[in-house]
């Protein structure tokens, strides 16, 4: 019997001898060799043997060579004995190596070597044992040993791991190993510098945007860089002092993270709940399942744990790629882009997770798969998503326009109609009893009648003011740029004012000399900023005076400031109530609104002006010492020979030049309204016109078409067909020149005139119209032909009376009879007048009225100088 056992024994011996691997010949040349060729693994699945267990010759023969896999075994719990045998050469230079282990999740490394001196030297090292306690301070597990030439050693290996299992193994020369670190060190630097870049720089872009696109790319980055940081080795130094299964933990726990961040940046980025439903749901179940699997490693052994995160992850990021497929096949731009992109990230996590369960070998490839395709995406992707933030806020911009501009369209229809309404019961309101007014000869009735026209024109001025502030604040104003003469405007301001003033009350208004003549603006902007400056320096001025200055502030070769101030010795206004007094509807005191008429809206009309022409306003005031506004703008240098030599018609020209004008014209009036129809005819007959009327555009094309007309007064907002659309037709046959149209219309926004010029009109009255400004619409547009020449023996002397006294009011006088002045002399003569009175040369002037004045042409001038 014990010769048998002896027997089974030296032929297990042999066997064992046999199953040794050959050693490993050092190459004297090399830096680094691979050992995975020359090793054996033995499988200890109760992870209970020992290092002196290996001696037992039938544990001994279970040794076993890898495969084509090698050492790659993926998720288990088993604990692997690796062995080989290494040999020095006789004339080697090196005799300290380093044994590099390249896979730091590894939780327990042994390693044995046997020199065949007696001696057997122990290294210990792991993720779950203090890092470096007897190897060397490295991401990876790097154990030294020395070897002199020519000796022989046997290396052995226990290893274990919850987890993911390999051995990727590299035996190198202390010098090399040196080399190889710095310079892996300095690639790894540049990786995860440009990871930590591309986080803070989409981090800012969500701090600017305030996109959540960035937000979860940002932790996306944010949670794969952590899990290979893990991977490679740099976060296990910074978690083991806190807990040494950490290391493990952690792992599971990132991947978790990747998976759920993936699922949250693909449902946010390629906006899955609005452009794909269906998989939108499937992607919401993902993030389900990536939020369970945060703590699993909890709740289930850590391998298997490990192993479900791992399979969620990949399971995530092929769904990713397939949404953004079939989005990149739908033609959506920026997920072709992702699409082209995710490819090469999720090639490299496939070749991870095949590489980590041990499918695929362990090489530099399959190793750092996953770095060198976040690497393309982090930075690719990053640009991708600014430049398609740059289109989104484009296309955002581009909606916003449009629904600015419908917005824009929609105030400016209300405030058409809210014209239209509001001014056609005022038209006829003012205009019938400014008729009543010329035809009652009752002094108690006309005193009636008169407080009737005052309170309707004040209630025409606040509806003009709010449909006025409403078209400024909407941003529907649009300035004009065009020359026009100051002259002119301050006639018409000095009038206005002096009618405005308490009795008692004094106006003083100075021009400096270097104020040009001409100025580049818009002019009916600044008559409006002005007109309600007086006209509330006027009204709230009892006794003393109001001034207005206007003084040349700056000047260069094309523009200059002018300064224009208005000042007055009425109630003043507190200080405290400054601030808010170009708020709209706002008084200095609401008992104002009781003692004076207003709505309070002119100052602030007078703020949006000077805001929109770039100008300044200032006030300088104190309760009971008066009000000075100080208003500057900007102007060009304006072309006298661009201004326009047709004066601007006055009203209450009722002489018989006008009357034989207009006796017997036959005038076409298109109106709707029954009450405006008839004011209209009222007027027209008085003055000897011959009235035809249309009920809409069609009727009127059709009155065209029959009869001949001198002129026609067309309505704007009518039935069946409206003024522009007959405008245009009547012009296919009858051009501007032979048949003068003139809109007749409660419209009066700046839009409507630049509508009516375009369909053709030639002239714009506004809603409510009075029986003087229908005069100077006839006087303007009827023929001139067979009139009889009149005598302006009145109309001069009043003009030699005020050019006499250098006062503004001789430009408003001029403007009055010119026409006149005109058909009894020569037009030449009459420009030259007009060009000394706009240059405010009254020396010039006087000389040319006192040639006329002592001329024999007109009989009836001979007395005018005396008159």
């Amino acid at each position: 019997m014990r010769q048998a056992l002896a027997l089974i024994i030296g032929l297990a011996s042999v066997m064992v001898a046999d199953a040794k691997p050959a050693a490993m010949q050092l190459a004297p040349a090399s830096d680094w060799q691979d050992p995975t060729p020359s090793m054996q693994f033995l499988e200890d699945p109760s992870r209970q043997l020992a290092w002196k267990d290996l001696r037992d010759p039938m544990i001994e023969n279970r040794f076993r060579n890898p495969g084509s896999r090698g050492l790659n075994f993926g998720f288990t719990d088993s604990a692997y004995w690796y062995r080989f045998a290494i040999d020095s050469p006789g004339g080697a230079r090196n005799t300290d190596w380093v044994l590099e282990i390249g896979w730091p999740p590894l939780d327990e490394i042994d390693l044995y070597i046997d020199a065949g001196n007696g001696e057997i030297r122990h290294i210990r090292s792991g993720e779950k044992r203090t890092p470096g306690i007897s190897g060397i301070q490295h991401r990876n597990y790097a154990l030294p040993f020395t070897l002199l030439p020519g000796a022989s050693a046997v290396l052995e290996l226990r290893v274990q791991i919850d987890g993911a299992h390999q051995l990727p193994a590299r035996l190198w020369t202390a010098e090399a190993f040196a080399r190889k670190t710095a310079r892996e060190n300095l690639y790894f630097g540049m990786f995860y510098g440009a990871m930590i870049v591309m986080i803070i720089y989409n981090l800012l872009m969500y701090l600017a945007a305030r996109d959540a696109v960035f937000l979860a790319y940002v932790l996306f980055l944010g949670s794969i860089t952590g899990l290979l940081s893990l991977l490679d080795g740099f976060a296990q130094p910074l978690l083991w002092p806190i807990w040494p299964p950490l290391g493990d933990y952690a792992t599971a726990f990132g991947v978790a993270c990747s998976a759920l961040s993936l699922a949250v940046f693909t449902r946010v980025a390629m906006q899955t709940r609005e452009r794909n439903p269906r998989l939108n749901r499937v992607l919401s179940l993902l993030l389900v399942i990536a939020a369970v699997c945060l703590v699993t490693p909890l709740a289930i052994p850590l391998v298997k744990a490990t192993m479900i995160n791992a399979a969620v992850g990949g399971i995530s990021a092929a769904f990713a790629a397939l949404i953004m497929a079939i989005q990149a096949i739908e033609g959506r731009r920026s997920a072709q882009v992702f699409a082209c992109l995710w490819m090469v990230l999720l090639a490299g996590i496939v070749v991870k997770v095949l590489q980590v369960n041990g499918i695929l070998p362990v090489h530099p490839l399959t190793v750092y798969a996953i770095h060198i395709g976040l690497a393309v995406l982090a930075t690719t992707v990053s640009l991708t998503l600014a430049e398609t933030l740059n289109s989104q806020r484009r296309e955002q911009s581009r909606l916003t326009r449009e629904k600015a501009e419908a917005r824009a369209l929609a105030q400016r229809e209300f405030l058409t109609k809210m014209s239209h309404e509001l001014r056609t019961p005022m038209n006829a309101i003012i205009g019938f009893t400014d008729l009543a007014l010329r035809d009652d000869d009752n002094a108690r009735r006309k005193a009636h009648l008169a407080k009737i026209d005052r309170g309707a024109r004040a209630l025409l001025r606040t509806v003009n003011d709010v449909l006025d502030l409403s078209r400024l604040e909407s941003g529907g104003m649009s300035l004009e740029r065009r020359d026009f003469a100051l002259p002119p405007m301050l006639a018409r301001l000095d009038e206005f004012t002096r009618q405005q003033l308490a009795d008692g009350v004094a106006f003083q208004m100075h021009c400096e000399d270097e104020v040009p003549v001409v100025l580049q603006g818009d002019e009916w902007r600044l008559e409006q900023l002005l007109c309600v400056l007086l006209g509330n320096a006027a009204k709230f001025t009892s006794a003393g005076e109001v001034s207005l200055n206007v003084a040349c502030r700056e000047c260069d070769a094309d523009d200059l400031l002018l300064e224009f101030r208005i000042a007055d010795t009425g109630i003043g206004i507190p200080e405290d109530r400054q601030p808010e007094l170009f708020k709209p509807f706002a008084q200095a005191d609401q008992s104002m609104t009781r003692e004076y008429d207003g709505s309070g809206l002119g100052l602030a009309i007078c703020k949006q002006i000077v805001d929109a022409m770039d100008g300044q306003i200032a006030l300088d005031s104190g309760q009971g010492c008066g009000s000075r506004f100080t208003v500057r703008l900007r102007f060009g240098k304006g072309q006298a020979s661009g201004l326009s030599a047709t004066p601007v018609a006055q009203p209450g020209q009722r002489d018989a030049l006008t009357q034989q004008r207009t006796r017997g014209r036959r005038v076409l009036l298109v109106e709707d309204n029954a009450m405006n129809q008839d004011l209209a005819i009222q007027i027209l007959e008085d003055e000897g016109v011959q009235v035809d009327t249309a009920n809409n555009g069609a009727e009127a094309v059709a009155a065209v078409e029959k009869g001949s007309y001198d002129l026609v007064l067309m309505d704007v907002q009518m039935p069946v067909m409206d003024g522009f659309a007959a405008t245009r037709r009547i012009r296919e046959s009858c051009p501007a020149g032979r048949l003068p149209i003139v809109a007749m219309t409660a419209n009066a926004l700046p839009q409507d005139r630049q509508e009516a010029a375009a369909a053709g009109m030639n002239d714009f009255l506004p809603k409510p119209i009075d029986a003087d400004q229908v005069v100077e619409l006839l006087r303007k547009w009827l023929p001139k032909e067979g009139l009889a020449l009149e005598p302006v023996g009145d109309e001069l002397g009043s003009l030699h009376r005020h050019v006499a006294a250098h006062e503004f009011a001789a430009w408003a006088v001029f403007e009055r009879s010119a026409e006149q002045l005109r058909l009894h002399f020569h037009r030449r003569e009459v420009e030259e007048l007009e060009s000394a009175l706009a240059a405010f040369d009254f020396e010039r002037s006087l000389a040319i009225l006192e040639r006329w004045i002592g001329s024999t042409r007109p009989a009836a001038v001979a007395t005018a100088k005396a008159q």
